[in-house]
C-alpha cells in the first residue's frame, strides 16, 4: 500500500480512537454532542472502509 494512504488510514484511526474515548469516558456534556460524536465516528468508519475497498480494487487491477 502507498505510504501516504497508510499514513492517512493511521490518522483516521487516531481520530476515531480519540472520539471513541470521548464517548466512553462520558465527556459529551449533552445528548446532542453525544449524537454528533456518534455521527463523526460513523463517518470515519465509512471513510476508512471505502478507502480500503478502493485501495484493494486498485491493487487487484
Amino acid at each position: 500500500m502507498d505510504p501516504i494512504l497508510e499514513i492517512f488510514l493511521e490518522r483516521l484511526d487516531q481520530i476515531r480512537r480519540e472520539h471513541q474515548e470521548g464517548i466512553a469516558d462520558g465527556s459529551a456534556p449533552d445528548f446532542h454532542t453525544y449524537r454528533f460524536l456518534c455521527g463523526v465516528l460513523h463517518g470515519l468508519n465509512l471513510a476508512r472502509r471505502d478507502l480500503k475497498e478502493i485501495v484493494s480494487q486498485v491493487e487487484e487491477s
